[in-house]
């Protein structure tokens, strides 16, 4: 009896030691510092990932799988931009407690996106006025399409003419636009000419039965404001490329081939097409990957603060202009950059600058060169877009790859096909 009573005790006694030398054995270290809570916002090609971190604890952090230290990069409640799927990993430290180390898997979700078919001789496209009216006869033009092969139905707005130059009221240019997504009978959409009058329009255009209608739709300066709304409201790939009035007057046979082919699927994946003897110059070297948005450099400032604008999160900026001086386009640029557009993007591009003059000592190259600087990524200048007589075809919202060499040269890349080539013109996503 005397001898259970003593395992007893002993026992007793040890239950007591454990308890009384807890924190010295050790056991109490598995508390480990808490885990942050995660939240993820998708939004197009971009994903941003941010932490809800508790007092008192201090987050380190890698984002490509590698294992962080109390070196890494410290977090301080940032949202994180990720364009490609990462593994995050967090190294949580807590004054008291176990450093523990958190990992997340984080899924970049692509913008669905929809594309019009490349044409075959015998189909037809449309011609339709959403900006200014041309004063010049398009019978010519017409006649040239003609002779290509293809069919032409030309718009009643290429007709209509109202108060302030527009070819016609904003409702009748907007129903024009609208009736020639919804005829199965068009098949490619090209613009008489740009100017101004598309921002009026976008309020009337029907996105969701565009979205269901898509076809190619061509043209540059004002509809510069149509590619950012298409894009943004349908994920409608479009052309930055010529126009009616290209056809009339101003072309060279680098853009009537790139009218042509860019329309019958032989402008797509590769290298830019580019005139002879032209070749693309960096401003500011390194890499950058994604999609290609803008266009106008006036147009794109006009979007600013509307449901139109252009996020540019992860994308290649396209920018050009004419008949501005190089101080207005430094003002213009200047919005573009408060505005954090300047930063969002990953690589810019600048076009042609037609007739702009300089300003002060300096001209629009100057400026181009500037800014080149100030945001301090890949930056390339040269791109034959915009109002001059060699003007390409130039696929908006599919993705690209841009080069600025340390030596000065530069290359384009377009990564993924304009156009839906297997004739399914429901909404697909990207691959």
């Amino acid at each position: 009896m005397e001898m259970k009573i003593s395992y007893l005790l002993t026992g007793l006694l040890s239950v007591i030691m454990a308890v009384l030398f807890l924190p010295s054995t050790g056991v109490a270290a598995e508390r480990y510092a808490p885990e942050p809570e995660c939240h993820t916002e998708y939004r197009d090609d971009v994903t941003y990932v941010w932490f809800d971190v508790p007092d008192g604890v201090r987050i380190t952090y890698t984002d490509d799988g590698s294992r962080p230290t109390k070196e890494s990069a410290r977090y301080k409640g940032e949202k994180i931009r990720l364009t490609e799927p990462a593994k995050l990993r967090l190294r949580s430290s807590e004054k008291g407690s176990r450093t523990k180390i958190y990992s997340y898997r984080i899924d970049v979700r692509e913008k669905e996106l929809i594309r019009g078919k490349p044409l075959r001789k015998g189909d037809t496209i449309g011609i339709v006025a959403p900006a200014k009216y041309l004063d010049e006869d398009i019978s010519q033009a017409v006649k040239d399409i003609h002779d290509r092969g293809f069919k032409v139905k030309v718009g009643k707005s290429c007709y209509l003419r109202a108060e302030g130059g527009f070819a016609g009221t904003a409702a009748q240019r907007a129903a024009d636009l609208n009736a020639f997504f919804l005829d199965d009978e068009v098949d490619a959409i090209v613009c008489l000419r740009g100017g101004s009058g598309c921002m009026d329009i976008l309020g009337l255009l029907d996105f969701d039965m565009i979205a269901r209608h898509p076809k190619l739709l061509l043209g540059y300066s004002d509809i510069t404001v149509l590619h950012a709304a298409l894009f943004r409201e349908c994920g409608l790939i479009t052309i930055h490329g010529p126009m009616i009035n290209n056809i009339l007057d101003l072309h060279t046979p680098y853009t009537l081939s790139c009218f042509y082919d860019g329309l019958t699927g032989k402008i797509g994946v590769g290298s830019v097409r580019l005139p002879e003897g032209a070749e693309l110059t960096a401003l500011y070297e390194g890499e950058a990957k994604g999609r290609i948005v803008g266009g106008n450099l006036s147009r794109i400032c006009d979007l600013i603060g509307t449901g139109y604008e252009i996020d540019g999160d992860g994308c290649i900026l396209l920018i050009e202009d004419i008949h501005e001086t190089a101080g207005s386009l430094d003002n213009m640029m200047k919005r573009l950059y408060d505005n954090g557009l300047l930063d969002r993007v990953d690589g810019i591009v600048f076009g042609e600058f037609t007739d702009c003059p300089d300003e002060g000592g300096r001209s629009w190259k100057d400026v181009a060169a500037k800014y080149a600087e100030l945001c301090g990524k890949p930056c390339l200048m040269g791109l034959p877009a915009g109002h001059d007589a060699d003007n390409m075809f130039l696929p908006l919202g599919v993705k690209a790859m841009m080069r600025a060499g340390a030596d000065g040269s530069g290359e384009l890349f377009i990564l993924q096909t304009p156009y839906d080539t297997d004739g399914d013109l429901s909404r697909q996503k990207d691959k």
